[in-house]
């Protein structure tokens, strides 16, 4: 039996049911599959992990890369954003040229490439097509090797985790404009889903984390917290190595699994396992491929928003109105980033 916890009392009944009716104890196992940034986990791990990088100027690339790094695969570039770019590079390379001196987040330099990094990124990349806005956050991880990468991603997290301050505010003017942007700050873990995960497991049902976020940053949180995954369980888009193994602005085209490719590695897993997947958790119009995966027998949706494209399975959910698929909606507190029963 699951802890009661926040789960309202509906979502409670019928996950313990579906736990015990489709558990088993042989080789005959059903599997699970779940989104991970405020599904599994509450908030952006990836954001998160490039405010870190942000905060202590933590890329590989040099000062000559910065436009092909931001620029890259983006076409009609706003001018407001052209000289966003130039600022953010000018203030890399004086930042580039002098780290390793302490005092330099006291400059304005610094202030600036913050500010102007956040705001490109949080503001202007979140506002693109989903698709590439998912891609360009891997952008950053440019020319690191992988250990590199799951160094800087630990301690992000490390930093992140469970962070007091909601929040942080950045502003830069550029040209008499002045650009605000607010990042959501902090990674939790979800008791209600680290206990149905763990819950799944012991039942005989396998659990997958399918993310668009960057494959080895899922990993570093989902296999050193109470989830215990293991990296072979996570599936999330992966960038392409060069010779000597630093990573590319060119994603593995196979590991995008951003809208039809969730559904596309669920197809993956039925052929494997020789059934649908038992249940698919998610949170925003990324996961609507998967949360109407054919012969999907359970669909959980942690409603942390307004998504257009969910609010059709949000009202199956609010009347109860199923035909092939169970939907369940999972209120959530998306200040602190917990689950709440209503």
């Amino acid at each position: 039996m699951l802890n009661k916890n926040s789960w309202n009392d509906y979502n409670y009944k019928v996950l313990n049911n579906m736990i015990e009716t489709h558990g088993s104890r042989g080789e005959d196992k059903n599997f699970v599959v779940t989104d991970w940034d405020n599904t599994a986990a509450s908030f952006d791990v990836e954001e998160n992990v490039l405010l870190y990088q942000i905060l202590n100027v933590k890329f590989a690339f040099e000062p000559s890369d910065v436009e092909e790094v931001l620029l890259h695969e983006i076409e009609d570039v706003p001018a407001i954003i052209s000289k966003l770019v130039a600022k953010i590079k000018s203030c890399y390379e004086f930042l580039y040229e002098h780290r390793g001196d302490m005092n330099l987040k006291d400059t304005q330099e610094y202030r600036d490439f913050t500010a102007g990094f956040a705001y490109f990124y949080y503001t202007y990349v979140n506002s693109l097509e989903y698709g590439l806005s998912s891609r360009k956050f891997l952008h950053v991880f440019y020319k690191m090797t992988e250990d590199e990468l799951r160094r800087t991603a630990r301690e992000g997290i490390a930093y992140f985790k469970n962070f007091d301050e909601r929040s942080m505010n950045f502003e830069i003017e550029i040209e008499g404009e002045l650009l605000r942007t607010t990042v959501q700050t902090g990674l939790r873990e979800i008791p209600e889903q680290v206990d149905l995960i763990n819950t799944l497991r012991k039942n005989n049902i396998d659990v997958y984390v399918c993310s668009a976020s960057c494959k080895v940053v899922v990993e570093e949180f989902a296999t050193s917290t109470a989830y215990s995954f293991k990296r072979e369980e996570v599936s999330a888009m992966v960038p392409l190595k060069d010779g000597q193994g630093r990573y590319t602005l060119e994603l593995d085209e196979s590991t995008l699994t951003y809208l039809q490719g969730k559904a596309k590695y669920m197809r993956t897993m039925e052929e494997k396992y020789h059934r649908p997947p038992l249940l698919y958790m998610g949170d925003s119009r990324g996961d609507y491929y998967a949360l109407t995966y054919p012969a999907l027998k359970y669909a959980l949706i942690v409603d942390r928003d307004d998504f257009e494209l969910l609010e059709e399975l949000k009202e199956k959910a609010r009347n109860k109105d199923f035909e092939d698929v169970i939907y369940l909606l999972q209120g959530f507190d998306k200040s602190e980033g917990k689950f709440i029963d209503r």
